[in-house]
């Protein structure tokens, strides 16, 4: 049996499309899947359950920003 990471692309795109996986699509040889659906499915809860919450998301995606200086500190760190 294969490991998941010896498939090629064409056969994951095979497993899903059997699959038949609601709310899931296969376009342009590209899976496509719904956020909702997937925060459903991985939680087991209703993807209904799913509330956006885009300030969260913002904040977080600013907590991963960084300056040229955090990064000229942390090699410091790592050099020193």
């Amino acid at each position: 049996m294969p490991q998941f990471a010896d498939f090629t692309d064409e056969m994951i795109l095979m497993v899903v499309q059997a699959a038949d996986i609601p709310g899931v699509e296969i376009e342009d040889g590209k899976i496509v899947m719904p956020l909702a659906a997937v925060i459903g499915e991985a939680t087991g809860f209703a993807a209904s359950n799913f509330t956006p919450d885009p300030e969260g998301d913002a904040a977080i995606i600013a907590s991963l920003q960084c300056s040229d200086d955090i990064i000229a500190r942390q090699q410091a760190e790592l050099e020193g």
